[in-house]
């Protein structure tokens, strides 16, 4: 009972890698050019371009500055006037802005 658990504890682990190694196909990177599978596309998005949609922004003034902290690189509160300007309503993408 000793000599058989003996020879087929390798005859087993023999086995074991042959199915593994037999099974295993070869991957082929797409992004090789030397591969069959090559495929210059790959990673690439493809971005249309957006019709944004834009929000009008009312001119108006507002207070800026530091007034409490006496923060370093702070101006004294001053009052900021902004003319009025659109924004697109949505983030968009360096993909995107680029179309």
């Amino acid at each position: 009972m000793i000599k058989m658990k003996i020879i087929s504890i390798p005859v087993i682990s023999v086995l074991i890698m042959l199915c593994v190694f037999s099974c295993a196909r070869k991957y082929e990177n797409p992004l090789d050019p030397k591969s069959e599978k090559y495929n210059p596309n790959i990673g690439k998005l493809s971005i249309s371009p957006i019709e944004p949609e834009m929000a009008l922004i009312s001119a108006g003034s507002f207070s800026m500055g530091d007034a409490l902290d006496n923060m370093s690189g702070c101006t004294p509160v001053h009052t900021v006037n902004l003319d009025a300007y659109y924004i697109n309503e949505k983030e968009v993408t360096f993909d995107e802005y680029d179309a």
